[in-house]
Order: structure tokens, then C-alpha cells, then sequence
């Protein structure tokens, strides 16, 4: 039946081929109006799974109660002191939060109620240290806070150095050896922060790394949806001088930073391998069809089908997933299949002698059944994941499973009215060498040693049944991502460091959280466990006794804003000054042994620059009453290399003098709206202990967590289910596959043995490509778990059209037909536009064209070697059983 409406179809094509054309064209138009105005790419990533799974919805509902924990950039601010990165996160976040394009935009833990009441929440070792660091600066701090400048600076200096103040040994040592540093780094010309924080307070400065946290406005509509939020941000630091020559890094990393990065890949990736697919396919189609004209039809006939399909996904979908973006490079190795059986089995009848006609009727009624049966079994593995929870590669499931269809239409129509218009004909067209050397080679072995040949198979299909038990899938979804790209470079070092990767509670109150969070951090995989009761610190009064002490013995000065510095008229004298007191000391080491020398150096430095023009009244370039030149220069340099930071440390030192009793009630409403939910549930956020980039320790603290809160949401958990929910969409899908697979070819071939011979070298071909790929090295993932249920319906194809020519041949040699010569040339194209997407800058994509093409590699062996084998094998049990073969 399948043949013989395939004839008529083609005969009303070939006969009708100018409207055929016409039609053609204009389905085309119109295809490309359709897929310019209405198919984008949606790029939620979360969206890749079913809703409707337990752990999606327990995600979804802690998405809503606390929206500003989602889609948002984590932004890294390093510097050289923890002053700088403090001063530079907290410029960058206040640009940030007045800007149209952003909801908000925080420093992490370094907002104006932390500063305030940050000594009441150290412990009372740290904070006794920090006090005490300040207390012996006292004497600094005083005179600072009225004058931050170079002079002032330097003036204290002298004062300590001539006894005039009496300044702590230790603190005169850290302040020679950081003063130093700052006069050996402009002598260079190079750019200087000296820490303050570090000077005042010691072990208790912190580290110099800042995160601010800024949540945009993504619009998903658009291909990356968070590109303008990252280049505000970029822009932003460029135009504060947040960089690399003033000391500070910023990198941004984060859910959304991570998407545009693998969005950029995947879209490079997939348009430059579907080109490449495209020039390599036509490559093969030279070799395996040996006619231009073959080759021209062919090729269009691949890009108005591809068209088509696109204008199809569209309407039925509207959007491209991060998966299904890939759907243009399977198209094109899988639809160029029939187009290649059609063509070679139309000039192998042509030369015969045939007709072009009758060659083009007579193709269809050899091949039209078995490229109908070919394109229901790959459809049946690309619909075969429709039904399950991976709704990301259901949609190329859907997009793609309706694409070989639209192929098999195409090839059936559009081919022959093409063919008919350019007519194939000369001596070179008639001369079709249709045997292959490599395929008459593994005829004549399957044919001369068939048990031998069947044999081997099941000893490689029960070695690589082993390997392939050995397998494991990579759940974590960063290793699918550009391991160099900023974002996932980042994010990585803040997971190793114990950050980012937290797991999230809601529970009903107080009494329920706290029971929960005491169970929580006796877990040996738990760090900490933060709560809204821990906003509020345990036994204040102690600390809040220190800090009244504290601003009591430094004095008032702390408690207005310092004013800023002036410019620096007397630093080189004063620094001259101190090389003569330093000298006449003569520290032989430690930090004023370094200052003498640090002294000296810069000022023979200052001796080699040029005069200064004299003052000016007044000047556009210059300072008014100011020299002007390079050596004012290097002495503004200096100050801003000392003094730089000293009155924003200023600030924060007053800050921490006026910190009050904080309760429950004061706590700022912003501040709560990050731990209580709108509908009164509390939040725990549970950080783990350890690296979390190790697999086992991400299943181990997602687990530990759940067994005390199983309804624990973050990214381990996300990772860990979304990886079991698709491993069983894997196991569905490569069950449904085959089962429907197995029942069409029933339908077909009516007899179970001839179903048998077409799985058997499918099923061993799939059992060696999950072999190869593991002892490789290479897991299953999110990306290429498609590869081995698509390999089914690919594979089975060229299954299909040996057994159909056998039966047209009558169980004659296989080699020696175009049959055999069609199915190299569509392994062949199909291996090159699968192995286009291993090139790919995506590890998720460059690992499913490994599988995929180790994958047609192994079909093409097991089918030209192991069928063969087993047809002959079948015919001789006898008349019957070869019939069956047959």
C-alpha cells in the first residue's frame, strides 16, 4: 500500500512539476515570514522540566514567596585590601540600585544595619581583639578624623618617631611597613591603597572580597535575556574605575550570568554546526551520489524541508529551547536520508536503461514503502519522549519527529519535480559504480563465516553489556556549561568555597524552625544554618558595654563626617624629615628598616622627574595657587594612595560607635522580607560544609538535609532530582521507542523473525555506543541522554532498506546494490552532521554529537556486518524460514 500510493504520488509530482515548484516556493515564503515574526528562543532553563514534579512545584512556591532570590546577578568584587573591595562594591551597588534596569542591587552582609551593629554579632574573642586593635590606634584616629590628609598623615608619623605621641610599638611597626608599601608602589607608578582596616583592626579586617547581589528585569522574550543587565554592570565598573589598574575585579557570575553565557555558545554552536553540516553533507552527497544534479535537487529539497520544520515549530511550539536549538544539525544528517536513498536507487534504474520517468516510478515503488517505514521508526524515537517530565527535549522530541516526515513529503514531491526540471542524463550519470570495496568486504565475511560473525557479536554484546553497566550520569549542571567562561569559573571558586550552593527551608513558625535548624547543624555535612532568630544577636549587653567604652575613649571626633582631604602642600619636606629621624635611628629591619629605605627611594624618584611650572592664579588644568607638573603629580599620587580610603574607614568606625539594642521589632522590613514569606512561613537557609563541585558531596548534603527536611529546594536538590527525573525520561523514552519501533515493524513486515533481524543489530549497536562512550570517560547528562532512544529510530533505518533489498534481490549479495551504497552515504552524512555538534564550544552538545556519531559509527558496522549475517543465517533453516528472512 505504502508503495504503491508512493508511485502515484510521485507520477503527479514528476507530471505536474512546474506548479509542484511554484508551490514549493511559495511554502517557503512563506515558511520564512512565519519563522522570522513568530519562532524565538526561550531560554528559562528551569522551564527544561515538567512543573508538575514534586520538587518544581516546592520550587515554584518558594520562587513566589521570595521573588528577590530569583533571577538575579551575583556580582565578585576582589581589590587588593578589604577597604578598597568595600568602597568598590558599595559604589558599584548604589549605581546600580538608581538605575531603570534593576529591581535592586546589595552588598551582601555590608549594608548600613550591618555596619552599624557589626560588632554585636562577632563572637566575644574577635570582638575583644577588634576593640582592642582600636584602642591601641586611638591616638591615630583622633587627629585623623579632623585632618585626612598626606600631611596630616605624616605629621602624626614624625610625632611618633620624635616621642612626642605615645604610639603602641606594634602599631608603629604595621603602619611604617604599610606606608612603605605605598611609597615603593607610586614610585613605580603604580596604583596603591593603603588598608586602614587592616592597620586598625588587624585580624578582624576580613577578607578583600565583596558580593553584591542585583536583580534585573530579564526579559525572556528576547534571545539573551539578561544581556542588558550584564552590560549595565560591565559599563557601570568601567565608568567607576572599578578595574584592574585601580586594584579591583569584578566578575559576574550567578543563574542568569550562567545562562547568557551558555546561550552565546549554544547559538555560535549551532549555527556554525548546522554549515558546517550543510557543506559536509553535501561533501558526502558528491562522493555518494556522483551527480551534481543529485547532489543541487538533494540539498534543496534538505533546506525547504528544514524551513518548513522551523515554520512548524513555530506554530505548534513558538520557541527553541536550549535543547531543541539543535534540531537544524539532526534535520539535516537525518533528512538528507531519503533523499539519498531516492536519488541513488533513480540513477541506479536510470542507468539500467530506464526511463526518467519510469526510473523515478520505479524508485518510488522499490524504496517509497521503506522510507515511509523509515521515517514512522525515527519519528517513533523522537515522539518517544513526548509523554515524558523532560519537557526540553519533548519539544525537539515534537519539532524533529514531525521534521522526518516533513522530509520523506519533501523528497517524495518536491525531489522529483526537480529532477524533472534539470533531467540527470550523459555517460557520466549512466556509469554508477553501485558496489562498494568496504561493504563487499564485510559481505563476503558475513556471507563465507555468518555463525562465526553472530557469534562474535553476542561475546561483544555481553562484554559491552558489562562496560556499559558501569556508566553514570553527570547531574550537575555546570559541567554542561563552558568550563572557562567567566560566569561558570566563578561561580565554581564560590562553591568551592562554600558558597552559593545552600539549600532553603520554609517551615510554619518559630518554635518549628527552631527545633528544625538545632536538628539541621548537627549534621556533619551542615556549616551553618541562618534563620531570622539569628538576626537578632545572643548577649548584647556585653557587646553593647564595649562599644559605649569604645566611643567613649575615642572621643567625639569619630562622630562627625571627616572632611576631605586637602591637597598635600608640605609631604615632601615631611618626608625628608623622617628619612633624617629614620636615619638617626637606623632600624636595621622590620617595618621602619623598610620605610627608610621606601623614603629614600621615593624621593630620588621625585629628584629625576621635571620641575613643576610655578602657581597660577587660577588654572583649567592645574590647581589654583598650585604648581603644576609631574611632580605635583607623584605627590598626589601618594595621597591618594594613603589617604584614599581613610575617610570612608572613618565613616564606618562611627558607625560601629552608634549601634543600639537590636530586637525583633527593629529589624529593618527589608531585611525580614529575606527570611519570612508573605504568607508567614520563616526561611532556613543551610549551607553545606565542603566542596559541593565533588559529586558525592553534593548527593551526600542534599540527602543528609532532605532526611530532616524533605521539603529542603535549592541548587542540590534541583540538580540531583532534575538528573533522576532525566534518567527516567531516558528509560521511558528508549523503552517507548523501542516497543513502537518493534510494533511498526510488525505491522510492516508482518513476521516477528524479520522484526528480530532488524533490532538485533540495532540493540547490539546500542549496547556498543554506551560501552565506547563510558570506557571513554564520557557520562550520560542532561544534553546527550537523547542519543541512545534517537539512535534507535535512526538505526533502524538502514536495517530497513538491507531487508527490503533482500527481498527485492531475493537473498542475493547486498553489497553489490545501491541499497548498500545508500545506506554508507546516509551513515556518512549523518556521522558528519552529528559530529559537527562534538566541536562545539557547549560541553552538553559537543557530548551529544560524540555519542550520536560514536553511535552511527556502530550502526553502520553492525549493519553492513551483523544483518547480512544473520539474513543468511535465517534462509538457511529453510524455505520457509528464508522467506521470512527475505
Amino acid at each position: 500500500m505504502l508503495e504503491s500510493l508512493a508511485v502515484r504520488w510521485v507520477r503527479v509530482a514528476r507530471r505536474a512539476w512546474p506548479a509542484v515548484l511554484a508551490l514549493a516556493l511559495l511554502a517557503s515564503a512563506g515558511a520564512a515570514v512565519v519563522v522570522r515574526g513568530h519562532l524565538g528562543i526561550h531560554t528559562d532553563t528551569t522551564d527544561m522540566l515538567s512543573p508538575s514534579l514534586d520538587w518544581r512545584q516546592r520550587y515554584i512556591d518558594f520562587s513566589e514567596q521570595f521573588p528577590q532570590f530569583t533571577d538575579t546577578l551575583v556580582i565578585v568584587v576582589d581589590a587588593a585590601t578589604p577597604d578598597l573591595a568595600s568602597l568598590a562594591a558599595g559604589r558599584l551597588a548604589a549605581s546600580l540600585s538608581s538605575q531603570p534596569g534593576f529591581r535592586r542591587a546589595q552588598v551582601t552582609g555590608d549594608d548600613a544595619f550591618f555596619r552599624r551593629h557589626a560588632l554585636l554579632y562577632l563572637d566575644a574573642p574577635e570582638r575583644a581583639r577588634l576593640v582592642d586593635d582600636l584602642v591601641a590606634a586611638q591616638p591615630l584616629l583622633g587627629r585623623l578624623a579632623r585632618d585626612p590628609g598626606l600631611d596630616s598623615v605624616l605629621a602624626l608619623l614624625i610625632d611618633a618617631l620624635t616621642a612626642e605621641r605615645d604610639v603602641d610599638p606594634a602599631m608603629l611597626e604595621r603602619f611604617a611597613s604599610r606606608l612603605a608599601a605605598a611609597l615603593e608602589a607610586t614610585a613605580r607608578g603604580e596604583f596603591h591603597r593603603l588598608s586602614w582596616r587592616a592597620l586598625l583592626a588587624g585580624e578582624s579586617a576580613g577578607d578583600a572580597r565583596r558580593i553584591v547581589v542585583a536583580a534585573p528585569a530579564p526579559d525572556y522574550r528576547q534571545l539573551f535575556p539578561a544581556a542588558d543587565a550584564i552590560a549595565a554592570v560591565r559599563d557601570t565598573a568601567r565608568r567607576l574605575r572599578l578595574d584592574a589598574e585601580h586594584g579591583v575585579r569584578v566578575r559576574v557570575t550567578g543563574g542568569l550570568a550562567m545562562s547568557d553565557e551558555e546561550l552565546r555558545t549554544v547559538s555560535r554552536g549551532a549555527g556554525r554546526a548546522a554549515l558546517l553540516a550543510l557543506v559536509g553533507v553535501t561533501v558526502v552527497l558528491m562522493l555518494g551520489l556522483g551527480s551534481v544534479r543529485l547532489v543541487l535537487a538533494s540539498v534543496v529539497t534538505l533546506l525547504a524541508g528544514l524551513l518548513w520544520t522551523a515554520a512548524f515549530a513555530a506554530l505548534a511550539v513558538g520557541h527553541l529551547n536550549m535543547i531543541s536549538v539543535a534540531f537544524a544539525v539532526l534535520y539535516i544528517g537525518l533528512g538528507v536520508d531519503y533523499a539519498v536513498h531516492f536519488g541513488l536507487r533513480y540513477r541506479e534504474l536510470h542507468a539500467a536503461g530506464q526511463p526518467h520517468g519510469d526510473a523515478l516510478e520505479g524508485a518510488a515503488a522499490d524504496v517509497g514503502g521503506a522510507l515511509a517505514l523509515c521515517a514512522l521508526t525515527t519519528g517513533a524515537g523522537f515522539f518517544a519522549f513526548l509523554p515524558t517530565s523532560f519537557a526540553g527535549v519533548s519539544e525537539l522530541g515534537l519539532i524533529a519527529g514531525v521534521g522526518m516526515f516533513v522530509s520523506l513529503a519533501a523528497t517524495l514531491t518536491l525531489m522529483p519535480a526537480l529532477l524533472t526540471l534539470m533531467r540527470p542524463r550523459g555517460p557520466r550519470f549512466g556509469r554508477l559504480g553501485v558496489g562498494l570495496p568496504v561493504a563487499r568486504a564485510l559481505d563476503a565475511l558475513g556471507e563465507r563465516h555468518p555463525r562465526r560473525v553472530v557469534a562474535g557479536a553476542a561475546a561483544l554484546a555481553a562484554l559491552a553489556a558489562v562496560v556499559a553497566s558501569q556508566a553514570r550520569f553527570d547531574d550537575n549542571p555546570l559541567n554542561l556549561r563552558d568550563p572557562d567562561g567567566e560566569a561558570v569559573a566563578t561561580y565554581r571558586e564560590l562553591v568551592a568555597q562554600g558558597e552559593q550552593w545552600a539549600l532553603d527551608v520554609l517551615v510554619a513558625g518559630e518554635e518549628e524552625a527552631g527545633r528544625l535548624a538545632a536538628r539541621l547543624e548537627q549534621l556533619p555535612q551542615v556549616r551553618r544554618v541562618v534563620w531570622l532568630a539569628d538576626l537578632v544577636p545572643p548577649e548584647q549587653d556585653a557587646a553593647l558595654a564595649q562599644v559605649e567604652e569604645l566611643a567613649l575613649l575615642l572621643g567625639p571626633d569619630l562622630m562627625v563626617q571627616p572632611p576631605p582631604p586637602g591637597p598635600p602642600r608640605d609631604a615632601v619636606d615631611r618626608l625628608r624629615r623622617i628619612a633624617a629621624l629614620l636615619d638617626a635611628r637606623a632600624p636595621a629591619d622590620g617595618g621602619l628598616g623598610r620605610l627608610r629605605s621606601a623614603v629614600t627611594a621615593w624621593l630620588d624618584a621625585l629628584q629625576q622627574l621635571p620641575v613643576d611650572l610655578p602657581p597660577r592664579e587660577s588654572s583649567a588644568q592645574g590647581r589654583e595657587g598650585q604648581g603644576e607638573g609631574p611632580r605635583r603629580a607623584r605627590v598626589d599620587a601618594l595621597q591618594a594612595a594613603v589617604t584614599g580610603t581613610l575617610p570612608a574607614e572613618l565613616g564606618r568606625l562611627a558607625d560601629l560607635l552608634d549601634a543600639s539594642p537590636v530586637t525583633p521589632a527593629s529589624l529593618p522590613p527589608s531585611l525580614v522580607r529575606d527570611w519570612r514569606a508573605a504568607d508567614g512561613r520563616l526561611r532556613l537557609r543551610v549551607d553545606a560544609a565542603g566542596d559541593l563541585n565533588r559529586p558525592e558531596a553534593l548527593q551526600q548534603f542534599a540527602d543528609a538535609v532532605r532526611e530532616q527536611a524533605p521539603g529542603a529546594i535549592g541548587s542540590p536538590v534541583i540538580n540531583l532530582e532534575a538528573g533522576r527525573a532525566v534518567v527516567r525520561a531516558f528509560v521511558e523514552a528508549l523503552g517507548l521507542s523501542l516497543v513502537c519501533i518493534a510494533l511498526i515493524l510488525l505491522g510492516v513486515l508482518r513476521r516477528p523473525r524479520d522484526v528480530a533481524l532488524a533490532l538485533a543489530p540495532l540493540l547490539l549497536a546500542a549496547l556498543l555506543s554506551a560501552a565506547a562512550v563510558t570506557a571513554a570517560g564520557v557520562p550520560f547528562n542532561f544534553a546527550n541522554v537523547i542519543a541512545l532512544p534517537l539512535l534507535l529510530g535512526v538505526g533502524v533505518d538502514s536495517g530497513i532498506h538491507m531487508l527490503t533489498r533482500a527481498r527485492m534481490s531475493h537473498g542475493g549479495a547486498l553489497a553489490g546494490s545501491s541499497t548498500a551504497r545508500g545506506v554508507l552515504t546516509s551513515a556518512l552524512t549523518t556521522t558528519v552532521s552529528f559530529g559537527n555538534l562534538a566541536f562545539s564550544g557547549h560541553p552538553g552538545t559537543a557530548s551529544m554529537g560524540v555519542l550520536l556519531t560514536v553511535g552511527m559509527v556502530a550502526t553502520l558496522l553492525c549493519t553492513l556486518l551483523v544483518l547480512p549475517a544473520l539474513v543468511r543465517l535465517a534462509a538457511a533453516h529453510g524455505p520457509a524460514a528464508a522467506r521470512g528472512a527475505t
